[in-house]
């Protein structure tokens, strides 16, 4: 018996080192691609065999081994050739979601037709006969795992008929979450509350199922909220339009509905019908919007009425005197603040307190725009609690920060003064209070002191010339970027012959 010890040799050091491959390219952190070749490694393991069989003489044997390592040779390039092609190409470079399900279905109908071109060209098997005995095995197995079986073909006719694809999001019996996977038996999805739950394919197939995804991401969403009799219809659909518009999520080319539903025992019933970017942030979006709306409301002097039943010890003499020495207080703490502001320094005390005694205290959310940018003229806003930071966008591109404000600061002055279109963006940070200056509320002031319009000019003057500095700096930039975007083009047509 003489043994080819170098073939063995050979054979035995190319299944170690491919097996070594494939552990450490398995690994977290590996910088190595893990290429699918365990049926390499499985392929080199019967070659190893086949000259030991050999010498032994046992020839029969020695061809089996032979033919199964040419049967998982064919089975190991297909399986290379997939990898290469769905899961490097397209799934990596091309980012194209192809479920798991349809790959492995290719995967096994090209190993069983290798499977039974090898054994025609290598044996004498017979073909129909094999086939018969397979039908057979095949009917037995199919009555023990008709569950298994029966998600298996649910899922191909899911691929098939396309309800749903990779990321969408879908619903079904209760359950909501997006697709992440498509196996033989189930459906994986993950749930806004980041659960995994896998659902089979047979109970998919079965549902009345709901593509959010589809046919476009846009989803519309509702939400509703009850007011006071007391306040106007009109009043309280325009503060519920106004804050879903100013929702940056909101899809603004799908204008919101606001209808009022019901008149309830302690309120009247309104719900709000809009539009937001995708079905994943619908959750979230509505309960940011809740939340502007009850600092809308409190600015806009609508209340939301609650079933309450209240005891009152005290007369509604008393109530008004309270009230009264409130609004004495917020007045005192304006004029303070009135005095300490560049633009207000030249008034009397006479006419401090009397613009103190008109200045309205609103609060914002943070995350809630103050002003837009372009936005027709308003009032002016003195900081007194809180962050805001100003925006600017330059010929309609992005909104760039150019400053931040805090308590004692103002923006609003050139609108509610000259009647001039908002010139930026303010956007509340934290939590916002401010005060709220008219038009209306400046009249008195300066129709009746000339020397305090020269004062507020002078100092809107400067802080003007400022402005134009910070614009001008944007636009040099802007400018800089696109000559530089032009000089690279033009480099990159010259390299090419373009």
């Amino acid at each position: 018996m003489h043994i080819n010890y170098i073939q063995v040799l050979s054979f035995a050091v190319c299944a170690f080192i491919i097996s070594a491959y494939l552990i450490v390219s398995r690994r977290p952190k590996a910088r190595v691609p893990h290429i699918p070749l365990g049926l390499v490694v499985l392929y080199f393991l019967f070659k190893i065999f086949v000259p030991i069989f050999n010498a032994a003489d046992i020839k029969g044997t020695a061809s089996s081994f032979e033919t199964a390592a040419a049967i998982v040779l064919w089975m190991a390039v297909i399986r290379i050739i997939v990898y290469l092609i769905v899961d490097y190409f397209l799934r990596k470079r091309r980012e194209l979601a192809i479920p798991t399900i349809t790959r492995d279905f290719g995967l096994a109908i090209a190993y069983i037709v290798i499977v039974m071109i090898v054994l025609k060209q290598r044996t004498d098997v017979n073909l129909g006969s094999l086939l018969t005995t397979s039908a057979i095995l095949t009917a037995v197995i199919g009555f023990a795992m008709q569950d298994t079986l029966g998600n298996l073909f649910s899922g191909l006719a899911l691929q098939i008929e396309h309800p749903y694809q990779m990321d969408d999001w879908i619903g079904f019996e209760g359950i909501e979450g997006k697709v992440i996977g498509i196996t033989w038996k189930s459906t994986k999805l993950l749930t806004r509350t980041e659960e995994l739950i896998f659902v089979p394919n047979n109970v998919i197939a079965k549902s009345v199922l709901t593509n959010f995804s589809r046919p476009t991401p846009k989803h519309v969403t509702s939400l509703e909220v009850g007011t006071s009799y007391n306040d106007p219809p009109h009043k309280v659909r325009k503060a519920i339009t106004e804050t879903i518009l100013n929702h940056p999520r909101v899809t603004k080319s799908h204008p919101p509905l606001v209808a009022m539903t019901k008149y309830d025992n302690f309120s009247i019933n309104y719900k709000a019908f809009f539009a937001t970017e995708d079905f994943a942030t619908e959750g979230k979006t509505r309960f940011e919007i809740l939340n502007d709306l009850w600092y809308k409301f409190r600015r806009d002097g609508i209340k939301i009425p609650y079933p309450m039943q209240e005891q009152m010890d005290i007369s509604p003499a008393e109530v008004k005197e309270n009230a009264k020495a409130a609004r004495a207080s917020d007045e005192r703490e304006i004029f303070d603040t009135l005095g300490r502001i560049d633009i207000f320094t030249s008034l009397a005390d006479s006419g401090k307190r009397d613009l103190a005694g008109r200045i309205a205290v609103l609060p914002f959310a943070a995350g809630e725009n103050i002003v837009l940018q372009g936005a027709e003229p308003g009032p002016m806003y003195v900081i007194k609690e809180g962050t805001c930071a100003v925006f600017v966008a330059h010929d309609g591109g992005a909104l760039t920060e150019v400053a931040r404000m805090g308590p004692m600061q103002f923006f609003g002055e050139m609108s509610v003064l000259t009647g001039a279109p908002r010139t930026a963006t303010v956007k509340a940070l934290t939590e916002v209070v401010c005060y709220e200056i008219e038009k209306e509320d400046l009249r008195a002031l300066i129709t009746s002191n000339q020397d305090v319009l020269l004062s507020i000019s002078g100092v809107l003057a400067k802080r003007q010339a400022s402005l134009d500095k910070q614009k001008a700096k944007i636009e040099d930039a802007a400018r800089i970027a696109t000559e530089q975007q032009n000089q690279l083009m033009s480099k990159i047509k010259s390299f090419f012959g373009l």
